[in-house]
């Protein structure tokens, strides 16, 4: 198939370049940003990229996604389809949707659950938003044989990455926070707890990334505040029962909430294996 990658030098444009290439398709890229090229063909314009395209994947900064999507789409040839990867899906992709429907087109809305540095492309995870019963999940399979694809509605995969992106990167950006008011974290990180050291590693690894990406993780998901209040409640309660001094209610939460995560015992086993793994 004849791919086209706008955007295809940015981390998931080069990432997508890279795998579509090593499943044997032709592989077009565009994107001002030049470098990162390596291994394609390269097209000066998007104009240029999607001609006789079968797919066409926008990979640009989540912000341009829409725009993007709306500029390529008349110019998209007979068969074609469109795909997004954004990892919020806005009121602005249902117009999109609309839009590819009424030129007899198809669009595919995904949200690879893996970042650039996925290693092995063996097994990798996408959700796949779906509207009715649509050629979704057809498509997506056809584009990415063997990834475990995920079907579900906008709706249900901006809540789950409210959970998943926008309270897992507050909650490691609030405890990057409190342990530098506490410490230098270099410091920190010599005398950790396995534990400590791992959250430690994520919070970093928060803090490395985009800010604008980051940004529009938070404020372009209606469900972040939410949740993020949901988490405040929860930290209030328990600073609240810590202060009164009663040990057997603290107990009473901790059991109580570790009967809903039943695998904790060999989670300890791999938080020590994952320790062991980066700090030596």
């Amino acid at each position: 198939m004849r791919i086209a990658v706008l955007g295809s030098a940015g981390a998931m444009g080069s990432f997508f370049v890279r795998y579509f290439a090593s499943q044997g398709h032709d592989v077009v890229g565009s994107d001002p940003q030049k470098g990162g090229n390596s291994g394609k063909t390269i097209a000066a314009q998007n104009a240029q990229a999607i001609r006789n395209a079968d797919f066409v994947l926008v990979a640009t900064p989540i912000q341009t996604t829409v725009t993007v999507c709306k500029q390529v789409l008349p110019n998209l040839r007979k068969g074609a389809v469109l795909v997004e990867i954004s990892s919020v899906k806005s009121e602005g992709l249902v117009q999109v949707n609309k839009g590819a429907e009424r030129k007899g087109l198809s669009f595919l809305s995904i949200h690879p659950l893996f970042g650039p540095a996925l290693i092995s492309s063996k097994g990798m995870k996408i959700a796949v938003v779906r509207r009715g019963r649509d050629s979704s999940m057809a498509l997506a399979r056809k584009l990415f044989p063997g990834a475990r694809l995920f079907p579900m509605s906008a709706e249900t995969h901006n809540k789950l990455m409210g959970a998943m992106l926008s309270l897992t990167h507050i909650t490691n950006m609030a405890y990057a926070k409190v342990v530098a008011s506490v410490t230098r974290p270099n410091e920190f990180r010599k005398m950790a707890t396995p534990t400590s050291f791992l959250q430690l590693t994520l919070a970093e690894s928060v803090l490395s990334q985009d800010p604008s990406l980051y940004s529009y993780v938070q404020t372009g998901n209606k469900f972040s505040a939410k949740l993020i209040r949901s988490m405040a409640g929860e930290l209030l309660a328990m600073s609240e029962l810590i202060e009164s001094g009663d040990a057997r209610k603290f107990e009473k939460y901790f059991v109580e909430l570790a009967r809903l995560y039943p695998s904790n015992g060999p989670s300890v086993k791999k938080v020590y294996d994952a320790f062991y793994a980066i700090s030596n």
